[in-house]
């Protein structure tokens, strides 16, 4: 039997990952913060990945029904809307802890259990990661950017050593942070002083966002891809924005006069 670490497993796109692999035999143990599901063969685990101590208890539960992991997959992660100038400094910290800094401390923890399987990472990142960064999306676009570098240089250290590591970039899916994206837009809009003018503009774009959105099963086949390819891309990509990609063609320039044109001025 196959094992596989989950974080975020009690997401929309925790859930399918959790699903796929229980289905296809695996024993799963799926973390979270919150409640993941349970099952035969599936564990479920609280895991805080912000918090050493506790990622360090979670091993030492794993390790009482396994001494290896053949997969682990980030998915643990949250958004932010905001404004890099009106943000509280805290809100930067927790995004980059939740984010950045406990993926990376997952997959050190459990990296020797890994090495003895010859195991696989999935780290989950976002079409923001390789598309140019979006005003408001500021502090969750710095973190996907530095998750898609993370990514690439684990990939190049683990390939010296027969390890794999797959990013996946998905788009919009109907999830609980896609859920709560009008509400955090909401909060938004009530406490800036500087760009309640923007945001009114920006309403529909984020709508549009919304209404692209797939259901998180969408995305099962091309995570299966991810797991079981022998010689897997470096990347998959799912469900991602046309928009976005139409920005890039248009270059820095031509990007930041799109987004003054259709933002407006606020002064």
């Amino acid at each position: 039997m196959k094992y596989a670490l989950i974080t975020g497993a009690a997401g929309g796109l925790g859930q399918v990952f959790v699903n796929t692999l229980w289905e296809a035999g695996w024993f799963v143990f799926a973390s979270d913060i919150a409640n993941a599901p349970d099952k035969a063969n599936c564990l479920s685990l609280f895991m805080d990945i912000t918090n050493p101590s506790s990622i360090l208890q979670a091993k030492e539960t794993i390790q009482t029904y396994t001494d290896h992991l053949d997969l682990i997959v980030n998915n643990a992660g949250m958004q932010c809307l905001t404004s890099l100038v009106e943000a509280d400094i805290a809100v930067l910290s927790k995004i980059v802890d939740v984010n950045l800094k406990g993926m990376m401390l997952v997959n050190r923890t459990f990296f020797d259990m890994l090495y003895k399987a010859k195991g696989r990472i999935i780290i989950l990142s976002s079409e923001i990661g390789y598309h140019q960064a979006e005003p408001f999306h500021g502090l969750y676009s710095i973190t996907k950017h530095a998750v898609d570098s993370y990514a690439d240089s684990l990939r190049r250290e683990l390939n010296c050593i027969g390890l794999k590591v797959v990013k996946l970039q998905p788009g919009g899916f109907k999830t609980n942070i896609v859920d709560e994206s009008l509400k955090t837009y909401d909060e938004f809009l009530e406490t800036t002083q500087l760009y309640k003018k923007s945001l009114k503009r920006l309403r529909p774009f984020i709508v549009f966002n919304l209404n692209k959105a797939k259901p998180a099963s969408y995305i099962a086949k091309t995570f299966s891809k991810a797991v079981v390819a022998k010689n897997p891309k470096n990347c998959y990509r799912v469900n991602n924005l046309f928009v976005l990609k139409l920005l890039d063609l248009f270059g820095q320039r031509g990007t930041d006069l799109i987004f003054k044109l259709f933002l407006g001025k606020n002064n």
